[in-house]
């Protein structure tokens, strides 16, 4: 008898695991099917002709010198989307050297207070070792996204889907940042 409910409860168990492994199976396609469904970039959205009327601004915030952010300003064609908007500034980001080649901005959202959920590879982290690095890098994505985003108010940086306390011990990141206007340009 005693046999019995042992072998009942290795199956039991057994059965939770794939039950398990079944659903982080499902959510990883799933994610792998959004990732790749919104990787779509339009690289034509910079207005060339400056009579077209119907124009947006983009905002990019870039290390200037030391410490300094320095801000360039995009026209854009009236329309784009938010996600079209954000890639183009990374991509600014990224051509600026104001953010690290290599890294990738898996995903991005707006919660109900207003708080900006910016899901980044790992380079984010392995590719900013200096200190004032950490620093430009962080606000220069931080300042950027609130600047682009409407109704934003603070970025919740994510690495690889999870909160780091910090990317190499300078700024705390656990909890969302706020606009740095301190760093701006005088």
């Amino acid at each position: 008898m005693l046999i019995e409910e042992l072998e009942e409860e290795i199956k039991k168990k057994k059965q939770k695991k794939r039950i398990i492994f079944l659903l982080i199976a499902i959510i990883l396609v799933g994610f792998a099917i959004f990732i790749r469904h919104n990787q779509f970039f339009n690289n034509n959205v910079i207005v060339q002709n400056k009579d077209v009327e119907a124009k947006e601004e983009l905002v990019i915030f870039h290390p200037d010198e030391g410490l300094k952010l320095a801000k360039t300003t995009l026209k854009l064609q009236k329309g784009i989307q938010e996600k079209n908007r954000i890639d183009l500034a990374l991509k600014t980001l990224k051509e600026l050297k104001a953010i690290p080649e290599g890294l990738t901005l898996y995903e991005f959202a707006l919660d109900e207070r207003s708080i900006i959920y910016a899901n980044f590879s790992k380079h984010l982290v392995e590719e900013t070792k200096e200190p004032e690095k950490e620093i430009t890098v962080i606000f220069s994505l931080v300042n950027t996204f609130l600047a682009n985003i409407p109704d934003a108010k603070a970025v919740q940086l994510l690495i690889e889907g999870q909160p780091v306390y910090t990317l190499n011990g300078i700024i705390y990141t656990y909890n969302p940042i706020f606009y740095n206007e301190n760093l701006l340009e005088d």
